[in-house]
């Protein structure tokens, strides 16, 4: 299993489910889409069997991409995570 150290000052989610629940009414009442915030919750650990975050259920594609990322890009991004949180329940 890959670890990655994350040194954002950002607190660490309770869970997942959480943090995606958070997320996606920030999502529903922005008026500025430009402030799509970054779905890390600094549990970074990639799973070997899913090549998916442990933490925010990205690819390691969708990680590296996500700072040079368009608005339309990270959302789409938001919309594969949510995907597959809803494949896990």
């Amino acid at each position: 299993m890959l670890t990655m150290e994350n040194t954002s000052a950002k607190p660490e989610a309770d869970s997942l489910d959480q943090f995606l629940d958070q997320d996606i009414d920030e999502l529903n009442d922005a008026d500025d889409l430009d402030t799509l915030r970054s779905p890390c919750i600094n549990v970074c650990r990639m799973d070997d069997d899913t090549g998916l975050c442990e933490g925010c259920a990205r690819t390691l594609d969708e990680i590296s991409a996500w700072s040079g990322a368009s608005d339309d890009q990270k959302r789409a991004i938001w919309g594969y995570i949510r995907q597959r949180q809803a494949g896990r329940q």
